[in-house]
């Protein structure tokens, strides 16, 4: 049976997307690329010898920015351009198992896209510190969103009509599509509390803990390709420094390698949500809860989490 290869039945729902998205709007829409140059620093090269126009999303006044193959960079894609459209499906292909690209469509063209984007590069912390602000990485942005303020999202997305990305199957989210002449042109960048800092600090802190943790991981979860890995140590790190208040990293590394060992929902099994449970727990560390559970717990859990 013939199988059609990834990037084309992609670069097919690309279109089609696109073509949604102007359909009753008089304005041109442009399509773009947004790639994260530090995950494949040959793609630069690539979109250079398609003659595709470009720009670092990182200003001038910053050091990264003299390095951009491993820089956030748009892409502008011109679809009914063959060498454009080649490069589109290289980059869908080169995303099929890697968070390489966002696709964005806005009315605003390169220049003034990429300007409003530059102070997203970095944001202010609530100590006075800048850090840099990657998000252009899908489970970035998904807990960004979640975390800013309606009024630092709106800045976000104001020039946007869409973003869609490739995680398992197309994932999509909506802008304000925000005519580009009144939108606000500043080199201030967002800034954070303490409390969307620590937010932001578990999604990122899911792609750490993997690498740490994934010589330890046993089959099925061994098998698995990395993206989906993070993602689900993510889940597992946000419910273990939510709902289980482990904020110390011994805890929430451990909780992780358990959940992809045993079977993401292990502590949804009565015993062993019991022994987790804050007030119970009374600030012991979970090292010292695991041997408090018994066997049969233990494998009830898994039993359970790999049925679902």
């Amino acid at each position: 049976m013939h199988t059609v290869p990834f990037q084309v039945e992609r670069f097919t729902e690309l279109t089609q997307w696109l073509k949604a998205l102007t359909t009753g709007h008089d304005t041109p829409i442009h399509l773009y690329a947004l790639v994260d140059g530090v995950l494949d620093p040959d793609v630069l090269q690539v979109v250079i010898e398609r003659d595709a126009a470009w720009q670092c999303l990182y200003p001038e006044t910053m050091l990264e920015a003299s390095s951009p193959d491993v820089a956030p960079y748009l892409v502008e894609i011109k679809l009914d351009d063959a060498s454009h459209a080649a490069l589109a499906r290289t980059l869908l292909r080169k995303s099929e198992h890697v968070d390489l690209v966002l696709w964005v469509a806005s009315r605003a063209s390169l220049s003034r896209l990429t300007r409003h984007l530059h102070p997203f590069a970095e944001v202010a912390l609530a100590d006075g510190r800048h850090a840099l602000l990657r998000y252009y990485d899908p489970l970035i942005l998904e807990a960004l969103l979640d975390a800013l303020t309606p009024a630092q999202r709106e800045w976000l997305v104001a020039p946007l009509r869409a973003i869609r990305y490739w995680h398992g199957g197309w994932k999509d989210v909506n802008g304000s599509d925000r005519e580009s002449d009144g939108l606000v042109v500043t080199a201030d960048h967002p800034m954070l509390t303490t409390q969307q800092q620590q937010r932001l600090a578990v999604a990122t802190l899911a792609e750490t803990v993997y690498h740490e943790i994934k010589g330890e991981l046993l089959p099925p979860m061994s098998d698995i390709d990395a993206r989906s890995c993070i993602a689900h140590a993510r889940e597992l790190l946000d419910r273990a420094y939510e709902r289980y208040q482990f904020h110390n990293m011994d805890d929430l590394m451990l909780f992780t390698l358990i959940g992809l060992n045993i079977g993401r929902e292990f502590d949804a099994h009565p015993t062993i949500n019991v022994k987790l449970d804050p007030r119970q727990r009374a600030g012991k560390p979970l090292r010292e809860i695991l041997p408090s559970i018994s066997p049969d717990a233990w494998e009830e859990a898994a039993a359970s989490s790999w049925a679902a």
